[in-house]
């Protein structure tokens, strides 16, 4: 009698994919393809076990109440590939990122129309636009074409449906920081506040703060992305609070809009 090894993690939580043994009367091609149907139910098994159920909000619900499933994998210890889907199966994004809860993008992003067809290919680092952005017609026709360095755009071109090139403006205009002719750096450099604790025990840290700056120029959704000490994160988020109407708005596709923005605070003790 001939037993086919399968591992006690496998065994255990998988009990019903396990096969003992096979007789040797099987045939050969008998036997491959029981062990295919194992590896196949598996795999299902294993990504059906990484997915997670979405609200319409893309925040975390029962499969009942959900608008939308999301699926994790990591392809290494620096990066997540996920997929978000509509509760039906349509791919709707899909890419690289920092962490499980898909806040901080870190690679190629493609996010897709409602029906299917592709809208965007996006670069990011750090949640930065860096590199190529191609948008897409609804029909599939390149739109545009922009390319980003560390979220400033460089350069970029438009076209018609037929491929002609159109008179360029950007598909993003950031919103515009403006408080008495400071800009932004100083300002931030000016009303840091440093934790007192921190500044006894000497710490210095970053902390990477997300927040949307909407067409009346308010500041909202202030919210810790990434922190390299807990001890900064209050401190970060009043900082980016008090820039509460101190922005002109953005604009996407040249249509007043709201922008979320994604900035570093440096504590530094040099400084």
């Amino acid at each position: 009698m001939k037993t086919l090894y399968v591992n006690y993690l496998l065994i255990k939580y998988y009990p019903y994919l396990y096969i003992k043994y096979y007789k040797p009367k099987y045939k050969e091609g008998r036997v491959m393809r029981i062990f295919t149907l194992f590896i196949t139910l598996l795999i299902s098994s294993i990504s059906f076990a990484n997915r997670i159920y979405l609200n319409n909000d893309f925040k975390k619900t029962s499969k009942g109440k959900a608008a939308y499933y999301r699926e994790i994998s990591n392809s290494d210890n620096k990066a997540y590939h996920i997929k978000d889907y509509t509760i039906t199966g349509v791919l709707i994004r899909e890419g690289s990122f920092k962490d499980k809860q898909s806040k901080i993008k870190h690679g190629e992003i493609k996010e897709y129309y409602s029906w299917g067809n592709i809208a965007y290919i996006s670069n990011y680092h750090d949640n930065i636009l860096d590199g190529k952005r191609t948008s897409y017609y609804s029909t599939g026709e390149i739109k545009r074409e922009e390319y980003f360095s560390q979220g400033e755009l460089e350069r970029g071109t438009c076209y018609d449906k037929a491929g002609k090139e159109l008179k360029f403006f950007p598909s993003i205009e950031m919103p515009k920081f403006n408080h008495n002719g400071e800009d932004l750096e100083t300002y931030l450099s000016k009303n840091l506040f440093y934790p007192s604790e921190a500044y006894q025990k000497g710490k210095e840290g970053e902390v990477l703060v997300s927040f949307k700056v909407r067409t009346t120029g308010e500041v909202s959704s202030v919210r810790i992305l990434e922190s390299s000490n807990i001890l900064f994160n209050k401190a970060a988020k009043d900082l980016i609070k008090q820039t509460n109407h101190k922005w002109h708005m953005g604009r996407y596709e040249n249509v007043p809009s709201d922008v979320t923005m994604t900035l570093p605070i440096v504590f530094s003790l040099n400084k």
